[in-house]
């Protein structure tokens, strides 16, 4: 779904929910004819009476353009819906004209940040937490980022609470797309300036951002062997 003449990144979100209510109020097949662009799926990894994945289109990376088509009121529902600790919120991010191998060089140093944004997630087997390296080495179903042929996969993103929540995650991916760096350290010292005020959306206190960064250096640390704060 794209909202320009040129468009340079997509993104795509698949929401899993557990919420018998919104699954029964509109059929997977009905679902499909009134949003053609859209998949309302059964998941075996979820509640058999109350599991649905909601699969988006491929959006050009426009915040406002997908924060209109979202509030739509049935897919509010189902975006807003219900959820258990099982479901998770995977992401799928795209740059036109590359490889997902060669987008994810160009983005990699903010893999320490995505980690500690999602730190929890990192102990689940279904999205192991590796190096950067070993991310394009391993191409392993179940790790935290997984590199497709023409995308990149999320799969370390939790379950999506709510649209505002969905709509959050866009503006981060947009800030680092628009600042992309391979190097942990410059990635470091854009958490702290260009991709702060998006941050502080959410860790927005003084404590809390100090936390969040605090993670961010000890995955840096952890999983490529370097201290971002170290010149």
């Amino acid at each position: 779904m794209t909202f320009s003449d040129e468009p340079t990144h997509f993104i795509g979100f698949e929401i899993e929910k557990e919420d018998s209510r919104i699954l029964e109020s509109i059929a997977i097949c009905d679902f499909e004819n009134l949003y053609p662009k859209w998949r309302k799926e059964e998941d075996g990894s979820l509640d058999a009476d109350s599991g649905f994945e909601l699969v988006s289109p491929a959006f050009e990376l426009n915040v406002d353009e997908i924060a209109n088509v979202v509030n739509d009121d049935v897919l509010k529902k189902h975006i807003n819906a219900k959820y258990s600790d099982r479901c998770g919120g995977h992401l799928n991010l795209s740059q036109k004209g590359l490889s997902g191998e060669e987008f994810f060089k160009t983005i990699e140093g903010y893999t320490p940040l995505i980690y500690a944004l999602y730190p929890k997630r990192l102990k689940v087997d279904y999205c192991k937490g590796k190096s950067n390296k070993s991310l394009k080495d391993d191409r392993a179903k179940y790790q935290a980022i997984n590199i497709r042929e023409k995308h990149i996969e999320y799969r370390i993103f939790s379950a999506v609470p709510n649209v505002d929540t969905l709509i959050w995650r866009t503006k981060l991916m947009k800030a680092i797309c628009d600042n992309p760096t391979t190097c942990v350290k410059q990635a470091f010292l854009n958490v702290n300036s260009v991709l702060r005020d998006v941050l502080y959306e959410q860790y927005s206190t003084p404590e809390r951002f100090e936390r969040l960064t605090q993670r961010v250096v000890r995955y840096t640390m952890n999983y490529e062997g370097i201290n971002p704060k170290e010149d």
